[in-house]
């Protein structure tokens, strides 16, 4: 039975006794007291507090995240960070004795289990179940255990809904045991396997312990998919399933190992299987990498994993190659990942670059520590936190291989030292820069220059009387026509003079009321109270007029071409250039791209009037104007209308007429996120300037190409062909050079228990090309160990190939490969019959040769 089958035959059980199918939930619970989906009860837990739910009885196949037993996963057969849980649920329904027993029937009926080998626990002092595994279903008096409270009573809290529970274990035998004499159910040992665990939630706990029977009784049900599928396919583990096997065999590919190598080899794969599940499904439900919370449990899961990938030899990104096969064993359950599979595998793919980038330093460190101290102290803890991105668990793993210690609590304490010093940061900046009886008049929409009077001087961030030549700060003053960086608009620039003083301005924010301009005086000094006259630079406004009135054509096109699904999802305006970020499902393909990119260039030939007025919020919506998503208004708002073609809220500076952006240009539509596209466009000078560079780039293909630019492709077309009938050329050549030189090469062979041994160095010839030589020199000496090496100026490549009678004698390539490498200050590695390496010629290459032979006699003599 396959997992997608027990899946669907659970569900179908299920409705066939009067449950409602519901969907899983995300990961990211409706909860603020639970960070992850840990179990099928998590969002029904409104129900079990009194909620009306949708109906009494609901099954489910639920996502679920639990890390507490991080450690544990992958040692053991069963624990998993990732997990499915099949669940069946009765809000004030059906209770004991129907939970009890649908669930011997679909165990033993329907999935087809041993009855004889399941077991059956219970809480001591539950005796109603008891009595129902006993007399109604037939159970044996010693096949039944009693448990304590720790085991099998649950709990919502200190205080609420409680209940006992009975668990349903599989024996899958003594061989998967501790072999210990006193072995027995409760063991924590992989014998003894818990399958299904009923929650029978009857009692109110109060703050004394007291129990109080509720009035509505509710059945809590739970069945790990993966264990389910580990008892039915007869593996030896979870990892074995179906649902982890093509993954294995993708981690055997890239890693050239087998699952089955040795115990740590078999535990790595198993970390990385089940956390490459673990982060598909967490990046899909909309967590991202942090420091915090949800964020912070999935960087330290990617880390994990990435460091696992390292231990078997992948040491560029790898985890992002798995999302794929993840989503594709699991879209038919979840089709929602192969939707969010592009978003996942980025995410993926960005966090492991950032980790790769720091963790062979990282653990540089950690080896220098423990040489030098033989301990992991606080701060060192931290600095590997802070410098090198090792979240504290993973320094405590690390910790324990090396079976060294570790200062959890001086950790601790520096890091909430760390979080002070961030938050008196933030704090001392908000006191120093941000006065908040300030405020300033701005008048940049109906002026360019205006006088005003220094209200506020800082220099690094601490408020001064003046700034003299030279120094940089931030200045206020009542009036200014400078307009902030606000709506995605980037700020104005320009210049502040009085008698002797000339001030740069460099960009300008708007705090609280305040209008700050960050400074650099030219020339002079300047003063709180002094009075100064402001001036932008009119041509920077006018090319972020440019950009911002078209990136409102932009928004109204793309809504018409596109669908209303468009929606501002970002923006970036710039002098003669924007960023615009919009939902959108869809390909954007060329023939879409060119039609947006001409009606656009069309309504600026058209120069359609920009009208700019205000309005009550609720007018300017009922008028259509379109609010961007997540912003606040007040009770007025600007609105900006181009004709009748579009009308929005904004605060930004805009042109008179649309012709006055005179050209638009799409350089680029992409993805930044499933879902959210980008066009990065050029406008006014900008435009024109790629035209025009675009157009000489042409001319100089075209002059490379030797024709005119109408049949330059044509030209490239020819070009491919000859190149390809040139490939061909040379891979017959080179079949027949390998031929000849594997001739020459195999009289300089020697014999050594009936294996012919042949070193040989070349020249300039690629690893590809000494491969194939190597098969060339197999088929004349079919019993054989080679050593190819070719030289050039960037140093020595060479390859070891070993036949298959050489590895069945213990002869492995890979092997030889790691000896001989260093005997050139090189590396390398392979499999048994292939491996290829590099170095440096600082020996003769017939040492090689020598050293090869060396070790050939040594294996054999062995």
């Amino acid at each position: 039975m396959t997992s997608k089958e027990i899946r669907e035959e659970f569900l179908r059980f299920f409705e066939s006794k009067g449950h409602l199918k519901l969907a899983s939930a995300s990961l990211i619970p409706d909860d603020p007291t639970v960070l992850l989906t840990i179990a099928g009860m998590v969002p029904f837990k409104k129900y079990f507090l009194g909620e009306t739910p949708p109906a009494r009885r609901i099954t489910t196949v639920q996502k679920c995240i639990r890390t507490p037993d991080i450690e544990r996963v992958g040692y053991t057969r069963r624990h998993l960070t990732f997990f499915e849980m099949l669940g069946n649920f009765s809000f004030g329904d059906y209770f004991k004795r129907e939970a009890i027993t649908w669930s011997w029937e679909f165990l033993t009926e329907r999935l087809k289990l041993q009855k004889e080998k399941l077991w059956i626990t219970v809480y001591k002092n539950d005796e109603e179940s008891r009595d129902i595994w006993e007399r109604e279903i037939g159970i044996p008096a010693e096949r039944i255990v009693p448990m304590g409270e720790d085991d099998n009573f649950w709990t919502m809290g200190p205080v609420g809904p409680c209940g006992p529970c009975s668990e349903v274990i599989f024996d899958l035998g003594p061989e998967f045991g501790c072999g210990k004499p006193d072995c027995k159910v409760g063991c924590d040992c992989d014998r003894y396997l818990e399958v299904w665990n009923l929650v029978f939630t009857e009692f109110d706990r109060d703050k004394d312990g007291h129990l109080t029977p509720l009035p509505r009784k509710n059945i809590d049900t739970g069945m790990g998919l993966e264990r389910a599928a580990f008892v039915i396919q007869g593996v030896n583990s979870v990892f074995e399933t179906d649902l982890f096997r093509p993954i294995m065999d993708y981690i055997g590919e890239i890693t050239e190992r087998q699952y089955s190598e040795s115990r740590d080899i078999t535990y790595n794969f198993n970390v990385i299987a089940d956390h490459a599940r673990a982060i598909t499904f967490l990046i899909g439900d909309g967590v991202i990498p942090g420091n915090e919370g949800r964020g912070y449990v999935l960087r330290r899961i990617i880390r994990r994993a990435v460091r696992y990938g390292v231990k078997l030899g992948l040491n560029s990104p790898f985890l992002h190659k798995i999302v794929p096969l993840v989503v594709f064993i699991m879209k038919d359950a979840y089709p929602e990942l192969e939707r969010e599979s592009e978003f996942i595998t980025g995410i993926t793919k960005r966090e492991e670059e950032n980790f790769l980038s720091t963790l062979e330093r990282g653990l540089d460190r950690v080896e220098d520590i423990i040489k030098q101290e033989g301990y992991i102290s606080g701060e060192e803890a931290f600095r590997l936190y802070d410098t090198y991105g090792f979240p504290l668990e993973l320094t405590l793993e690390i910790a324990r291989e090396k079976n060294i210690g570790v200062d959890i609590k001086g950790f601790k304490e520096i890091m909430e030292e760390s979080r002070e010093r961030t938050r008196a940061g933030r704090k001392k900046v908000f006191l120093t820069t941000l006065k908040e009886d300030l405020t300033s008049n701005f008048i940049g929409y109906d002026t360019l220059e205006g006088e005003g009077e220094v209200l506020y001087l800082t220099r690094n961030n601490n408020p001064v009387e003046e700034l003299g030549k030279g120094e940089r700060g931030e200045l206020v003053t009542d009036v200014t026509p400078f307009y902030p960086e606000s709506g995605g608009q980037l700020s104005d620039r320009g210049i502040i003079f009085s008698n002797g003083t000339k001030i740069s301005v460099l960009d300008v924010q708007k705090k609280g009321n305040a209008i700050y301009h960050t400074v650099e005086v030219m020339e002079g000094k300047v003063s709180i109270g002094d009075k100064v006259y402001l001036k932008v630079d009119g041509s920077r406004r006018k090319a972020l007029a440019r950009a911002h009135t078209a990136t409102h054509i932009l928004h109204s096109v793309l809504r018409e071409k596109l669908g209303d699904i468009v929606k501002q999802a970002g923006s970036l305006v710039d002098t003669d250039h924007l960023r615009f970020d919009f939902v959108c499902f869809d390909d954007i393909d060329p023939t879409t791209r060119d039609s947006i990119e001409q009606e656009i260039n069309k309504h600026i030939r058209e120069d359609l009037s920009v009208k700019i007025e205000s309005l009550p919020l609720e007018t300017a919506i009922k008028e259509g104007a379109i609010a961007l998503f997540g912003e606040k208004y007040g009770d007025m708002v600007r609105v900006v209308g181009i004709d009748s073609l579009s009308k929005e809220l904004c605060g930004g500076t805009h042109l008179r007429g649309t012709g006055e952006v005179g050209a638009f240009v799409i350089r680029e539509i992409y993805s930044v996120g499933t879902g959210v596209k980008r066009v990065e466009a050029l406008v006014g000078e900008k435009a024109i300037e790629f035209v025009q560079n675009e157009r000489a780039l042409i001319e100089e293909i075209s002059d490379i190409l030797k024709s005119n630019p109408q049949e330059i492709i044509p030209s490239i077309k020819k070009r491919e062909e000859e190149l390809e009938s040139l490939r061909k050329d040379s891979q017959k050549i080179q079949q027949i050079l390998a031929k000849l030189l594997a001739e020459r090469i195999i009289d300089n062979r020697i014999t050594l228990d009936g294996i012919d041994i042949v070193g040989f160095l070349l020249e300039d010839f690629s690893i590809d090309f000494l491969r194939l030589i190597g098969d060339r020199i197999k088929e004349y000496l079919p019993s054989s160990i080679i050593f190819l090496g070719s030289k050039n100026k960037d140093g020595l490549r060479f390859v070891i190939m070993a036949s298959k009678s050489a590895v069945e004698k213990g002869i492995k390539a890979g092997e030889l490969m790691r000896e001989i490498s260093k005997l050139f200050s090189g590396s390398g590695g392979g499999r048994e019959e292939l491996a290829q390496g590099g170095g440096k010629l600082i020996v003769p290459f017939e040492d090689g040769i020598s050293k090869l032979k060396e070790l050939v006699e040594k294996k054999l003599k062995n």
